[in-house]
């Protein structure tokens, strides 16, 4: 998998992060005004955000193998021997996805691995491959 296809996978995904938020979260939409009040404290709002973010990226991977961007450029996430991942590599995936996404590291290895693999993909032996089916 190239580098440019999983940067567009990247940021196509925080796009659509990005609008479902916006949709759900937003301060007159009911869901909102039912989880949280005006008195509830911020935290309260940044928890549900960040439980929604982990929900759409761990729900995704392990149900279709590929987040909404990922199934729309084709290519979905497998374990090193090409099979489909167990939930503790998708947990693993996700949760140093969403910490690559704050901490810069990942994207230099990312550049210097000659796989391609981001250190999520090595840590959690997962991978990104185009579907053939």
């Amino acid at each position: 998998m190239n580098f440019k296809t999983r940067f567009l996978a990247f940021a196509l995904d925080w796009f659509i992060v990005y609008l479902l938020l916006d949709v759900v979260f937003r301060e007159n939409y009911s869901v909102y005004i039912t989880l949280t009040n005006e008195n509830s404290p911020i935290y309260y709002d940044l928890i549900l955000k960040l439980l929604s973010v982990v929900g759409y990226f761990l729900l995704l991977n392990y149900f279709f193998s590929a987040t909404l961007a990922q199934l729309l450029l084709g290519i979905k996430v497998v374990s090193f021997n090409h099979e489909k991942p167990t939930f503790q590599q998708i947990l693993l995936r996700v949760v140093f996805y969403l910490s690559s996404v704050i901490l810069f590291p990942t994207l230099i290895y990312l550049l210097k691995n000659p796989r391609n693999l981001a250190l999520h993909d090595t840590i959690s032996k997962t991978k990104l491959v185009i579907k053939n089916d």
